[in-house]
């Protein structure tokens, strides 16, 4: 049980994105966990689409929040980087969800198969 929320807005990343930030992205995201329920791991829900920019899957229990509040302050801010734009929660119910994880899944599912052949941590 819980409730499910997706992270929508299309959040500009600036200096601009390189690979190299982006293995380093996913290296970060497979080791560094937020600490928000305790010891507990769970997926980012973050992503970057084929423009470089922030795109979120949907999550249980504020995944996307919880996700984002740790890449932005952990990851980002730490190498110089700035989020740009504006990040609004959606739960399950309310209007404009559904539409959105569909987006979402497309863009993740070209995420997954861009990164296939990276060389990274897992």
């Amino acid at each position: 049980m819980g409730v499910w929320t997706i992270g929508i807005g299309n959040m500009t990343i600036r200096p601009q994105v390189d690979e190299k930030l982006i293995k380093e992205y996913i290296e970060f995201s497979n080791t560094c966990f937020p600490k928000a329920y305790g010891d507990e791991e769970f997926l980012n829900t973050w992503f970057f689409d084929e423009n470089n920019k922030l795109f979120s899957i949907e999550g249980k229990f504020a995944e996307p929040s919880v996700w984002y509040q740790h890449i932005s302050e952990k990851f980002f801010e730490p190498k110089g980087y700035k989020l740009e734009g504006t990040m609004t929660i959606l739960g399950e119910c309310e209007k404009g969800y559904d539409e959105a994880c569909q987006i979402s899944r497309e863009k993740y599912y070209q995420w997954k198969e861009r990164i296939q052949n990276y060389d990274i941590l897992s």
